[in-house]
């Protein structure tokens, strides 16, 4: 897969970057062809489409992009991918609108990908990339978000608004620094890890909105999200356990900073039902009040027998 040497033929499978932008968006071609599929080629010159309208599904399989692709504010009418190929220079897919799916499947980006607000009504499928930026801030899928064994060289992955029609995976092959969901919807479960932390570890779902949530390992203590809030994300994701944590985590926190009344309370729950779980809350709060009444009884009696 090396460009020609200067002087010798060009090889069958170098293609400009002009030639593929031809076949993709002039007549007769454009029409022509339901799919372009190009194996193995190497295209020389900046790929860029910015702003036109691409009828074809495109795939590129083992392919290498000398000077890099533009995708901004494309317009494409099937599916994209870039499957098993190299592309030395960045990859830019800003606002661009998909109506298929998006793929960068098992694919090597050295100086990083740019897909913010980048919306598609398929799957956007990550799996196995290598890059040295991940920006994908407002990233829209109507399907899945599939960001299985990436990696990523700043250790930072950007989706924060992001709109996620069905499931997410984001489990690096390396260890992370930074994971920012803020804002962000995902319509079905969200599944992070198994991951590896690297301090100091941020995980941001400020203001997210989650179906469920799985870990498959530890997630940093703070993230953002109202405990409650996070622990019913993960009960609905089947992790009684964690949820049951951080329901804890956060009633402590509250019974140490919360009004005088509130830390009261909770010091009464700590005491008798070590917090307890939620949502079964009012029963808990039921039995700590009987208990706390029969306390009280009990010590009024003892008072009133010592007087009699």
């Amino acid at each position: 897969m090396e460009p020609p040497l200067p002087g010798q033929p060009v090889a069958p499978n170098v293609l400009s970057a002009a030639f593929v932008r031809t076949i993709l968006t002039v007549e007769p071609y454009a029409s022509a062809l339901p799919s372009v599929h190009i194996v193995g080629a190497i295209v020389t010159g900046v790929l860029d489409l910015s702003g036109l309208a691409i009828r074809p599904d495109v795939l590129f399989n083992d392919s290498h992009f000398l000077e890099g692709v533009v995708l901004d504010e494309v317009r494409a009418a099937g599916t994209w991918a870039f499957v098993h190929s190299y592309l030395p220079k960045p990859l830019y897919a800003r606002g661009a609108n998909i109506a298929g799916g998006f793929s960068l499947a098992e694919s090597f980006a050295a100086q990083g990908i740019d897909l913010s607000g980048l919306v598609v009504n398929g799957d956007v499928v990550l799996r196995y990339l290598e890059t040295r930026t991940l920006l994908a801030d407002g990233l829209t899928t109507g399907a899945q978000l599939d960001l299985a064994q990436v990696t990523v060289g700043t250790r930072e992955i950007a989706l924060s608004g992001a709109r996620i029609g069905s499931d997410a995976v984001i489990s690096p092959s390396a260890a992370v620094r930074a994971v920012n969901l803020a804002g962000a919807t995902i319509g079905g479960r969200l599944t992070l890890g198994p991951m590896t932390w690297a301090a100091p570890a941020r995980l941001d779902l400020n203001g997210a909105t989650l179906g469920a949530l799985e870990t498959l390992g530890p997630i940093p203590a703070e993230t953002g999200m109202p405990f409650r809030q996070l622990a019913a994300a993960l009960t609905a994701g089947g992790d009684n356990g964690s949820a049951g944590t951080v329901l804890r985590r956060g009633l402590e926190r509250e019974r140490l900073e919360g009004p005088l009344p509130r830390r009261l309370w909770l010091t009464v729950r700590k005491w008798t039902t070590g917090y307890g779980t939620e949502p079964g809350a009012y029963l808990e709060a039921l039995g700590v009040a009987a208990l706390t009444l029969a306390a009280l009884a009990g010590v009024a009696w003892v008072f009133w027998r010592r007087r009699a």
